[in-house]
């Protein structure tokens, strides 16, 4: 496993397990985090688009819409040009516990490989470095879930 792989894989356990608890992790079954990490990712698809996007039966997709709406997780948004389609979109609550996780994550990292010598500079410019390592790695995802 090369460099970039692993710290995809250990970005996104990492995420999901300061996300959902342990005890919760056990009662939500495993496409359920699937399609929520995916609405917190890319906000603004429909059931049928995450549905295709991971590779999932659309009733899968559903079931696991609805009991994040259940939840609080997510809500339905619908769309300005077609009324019967609607997009799926975190709650405030639910996006605010992602970029807390994801703020913790990014601060403890540059803290465990550089100490306080990091200057506010270097930072943004990591930052900005590991942010589009992750789109590229997303786009990679995508890419190899269409073939």
């Amino acid at each position: 496993m090369e460099l970039a792989d692993l710290y995809y894989v250990a970005r996104r356990a990492w995420l999901e397990s300061c996300v959902v608890s342990p005890e919760a992790s056990y009662a939500v079954p495993v496409y359920e985090r699937i399609v929520m990490r995916e609405i917190g990712e890319n906000p603004g698809h429909s059931i049928r688009g995450i549905a295709r996007t991971l590779g999932l039966p659309q009733s899968m997709v559903s079931k696991a819409v609805k009991h994040g709406i259940g939840q609080g997780q997510i809500y339905r948004v619908t769309d300005s040009r077609d009324r019967r389609l609607s997009r799926l979109e975190p709650s405030a609550k639910w996006a605010q516990t992602l970029a807390t996780a994801l703020t913790i994550s990014e601060s403890d990292v540059w803290h465990q490989l550089f100490g306080t010598s990091l200057s506010e500079t270097d930072g943004t410019a990591l930052h900005q470095a590991f942010t589009q390592l992750h789109q590229f790695f997303k786009s990679q995802e995508t890419e190899a879930r269409r073939q």
